[in-house]
């Protein structure tokens, strides 16, 4: 493989802290191209995600039509932070890649997290109260898939995550962005990023995707689910009906049988979440060399 055949650009993290908003921001770009699978997960380790291109070929097959058109390319397989390696792999492939990682207030992240876990089935605990409670005495999940995103002490570790990210990637391919402040509407951060990507300043929409979410009826949502036997048999049938496709049921699905699901950090007071992630909070401003209000209050 040739180096132009990767990806340009990775969109490396965090999970729940507005990395698909960020995607579908610099989508809009005539200068970027809109990869067909946003998150690829190729150089993630086997058995992380039930979801992903393994085949080298299959996936630079992806960025082909960025390259015949001289577009940027993004993969946004947001979990490669959690994992040096592979960002370290990513380097070698295609050592003048940009790197772009937003942070978030780790209690409003591991949240966030939690209550994604839940709505894909990931998450047996049926409350992050005892969710945190079991990840603190026992660790990380040992089965299942997105194991270290389970692991919610670990996944909200901000800087220590952060750390990672800058010992595996070249400072100057680096992008640190901030959740709370990139999507602020005095934020010039997608103009100082268009700069860094090399890409001209372009107008946008900005949109919340991937809310907090809850089916109405968890009977028909492990109908719906993705990896259910039933979802998968429904796909093959539904090819034969004309003018109706899979996505637009679950598109469908989304917007008539799931309800948004707002979570308060004064509900988990007694956890002392905001406590535990200090020193987290900490080492991220001192990274950066600057403070984070939108953190602290």
């Amino acid at each position: 493989m040739m180096l132009g055949d990767y990806p340009d650009c990775f969109i490396i993290g965090l999970p729940k802290a507005g990395t698909t908003a960020l995607y579908n921001i610099l989508t809009q770009s005539p200068e970027v191209f809109d990869c067909p699978v946003k998150e690829p997960n190729f150089f993630l380790p086997e058995g992380v995600t039930p979801a992903g291109v393994r085949d080298q070929h299959d996936y630079v097959g992806l960025y082909s039509g960025a390259k015949d058109n001289k577009l940027l390319s993004i993969d946004a397989s947001i979990s490669y932070a959690h994992f040096p390696d592979s960002l370290e792999k990513i380097v070698k492939v295609r050592p003048d890649a940009k790197f772009v990682i937003i942070l978030r207030r780790p209690e409003k992240l591991v949240l966030s997290q939690y209550q994604q876990m839940r709505y894909g089935l990931f998450e047996e605990c049926e409350s992050f109260k005892v969710a945190w409670v079991d990840r603190i005495t026992n660790g990380q999940p040992v089965s299942g898939n997105y194991q270290f995103a389970r692991n919610y002490p670990e996944s909200g570790a901000v800087g220590s995550i952060l750390e990672k990210v800058m010992a595996a990637v070249p400072s100057d391919s680096l992008k640190i962005l901030i959740y709370e402040e990139i999507f602020s509407q005095e934020s010039k951060d997608i103009i100082m990023l268009s700069e860094f990507l090399g890409i001209q300043p372009f107008e946008f929409k900005m949109e919340k995707v991937n809310a907090r979410k809850e089916p109405a009826s968890k009977i028909v949502h492990r109908l719906m689910i993705k990896d259910s036997w039933i979802f998968k048999l429904f796909r093959l049938l539904v090819k034969t009906i004309p003018f109706i496709s899979p996505e637009l049921v679950r598109r469908f699905y989304d917007k008539k049988m799931v309800k948004p699901v707002e979570a308060s950090l004064s509900d988990y007071a007694e956890l002392e979440i905001d406590k535990y992630f200090e020193a987290e909070k900490r080492k991220v401003e001192d990274m950066l060399g600057r403070k984070i209000p939108s953190w602290w209050c």
